[in-house]
């Protein structure tokens, strides 16, 4: 049985802390999402002006097409919605997810936007973590973004709905009343303020769905569920271990691979593996070792990935090996994961 609680160990690449993490603010400012092109003025946020005597929800960024739609932040995509009869004429639509420090010191959750986009970047999902410029699609005319509209331009959102159908002006990309009623930000505010990213959470894997990996892939296992917040994974036979979704991510910012992990495994042998842009595959000459308690308990591992020498560059992928084996037969060896994160603090 998995207990959920917490002890204080010691260990030469591993620390195991309290729960309690705090969220540090980083310098990752949201930045306007386009490689080319410009705000269309009568189309900013929350004005009238922009086709009908609604309020804008967003801002419109006008070019000739085929640009570059970029990241505004970094953080993870929650929606992927095509073009068709679920888009609200909002064309091909990305939501990103962001955890951001607000003026007052706390954090929020705040959501972006990005629509009429003519196609996505090849090979992007929900629940892929982006950061900060990273291509996520190319400019375009799809829903009411088409040359018999406005032509080809993004329509750009900040919001605190992960939805987009929010509201209920009857069309999106408009409010009956201001905006600012139905949740919605001034994108041109958020660029230009001091709204920044929370460094803990530049990639993080919460295990919150029921049944849900977040892209996760498990390997030599007799078994698996995702409940009540926790990844549940019984392994089998030699070698098992657990893969990140692809990733994109700074090593040089993100230092830290932290996890909460429960284990009655049968042996106390962990290690990390780790890829990166520059040698994109698992292997040995980057792994990190660490001590596993086996007894039951729920504890917060961190390990201090930067003091490899191979962590440079960008990470591409993170594997978790819990132990040299499992066994065939029982569930009696089952590990657990309440969420898993990389962290530039200890």
């Amino acid at each position: 049985m998995l207990n959920k609680s917490v002890k204080i160990f010691l260990g030469s690449m591993l620390l195991i802390f309290a729960t309690g993490i705090g969220a540090t603010a980083q310098n990752a400012k949201f930045q306007l999402p386009v490689s080319g092109g410009s705000i269309y003025s009568p189309c900013r946020f929350n004005l009238t002006t922009c086709a009908t005597s609604s309020y804008h929800t967003g801002i419109d960024i006008h070019s000739t097409g085929n640009d570059d739609i970029l990241a505004s932040n970094v953080g993870k995509i929650v929606a992927i919605i095509q073009n068709g009869s679920s888009d609200h004429n909002m064309g091909n639509t990305i939501v990103i997810e962001h955890k951001i420090q607000n003026a007052q010191g706390g954090v929020e959750t705040l959501y972006s936007q990005y629509s009429h986009l003519s196609s996505f970047m090849p090979g992007i999902y929900v629940q892929q973590v982006v950061t900060k410029g990273q291509k996520i699609g190319v400019m375009g005319g799809s829903g009411n973004g088409s040359p018999n509209y406005w032509g080809k331009h993004l329509h750009f959102e900040i919001k605190r709905s992960n939805t987009i159908g929010s509201n209920p002006s009857g069309y999106w990309g408009y409010t009956p009343t201001s905006a600012v009623n139905y949740n919605y930000i001034d994108p041109e505010y958020i660029m230009t303020s001091n709204t920044t990213g929370i460094g803990n959470d530049y990639a993080y894997w919460e295990f919150s769905g029921n049944g849900n990996l977040e892209g996760w892939s498990l390997i030599n296992l007799a078994g698996w569920s995702v409940s009540g917040g926790t990844l549940f994974y019984d392994p089998s036979g030699t070698d098992p271990n657990i893969k990140s979704p692809e990733l994109f991510v700074d090593a040089s910012v993100l230092k830290y691979l932290k996890f909460n992990m429960a284990s009655n495994a049968t042996d106390g042998n962990g290690k990390i593996y780790f890829k990166t842009d520059s040698e994109n595959s698992y292997n040995e000459n980057k792994t990190i070792t660490f001590s596993v308690i086996n007894n039951g308990q729920f504890y917060d591992y961190n390990i201090n990935a930067y003091l490899h020498s191979k962590w440079i560059g960008k990470i591409t992928g993170i594997r978790i090996d819990p132990a040299n084996a499992g066994l065939s037969g029982t569930n009696a060896d089952t590990i657990g994961w309440s969420w898993v994160r990389l962290s530039p603090n200890p």
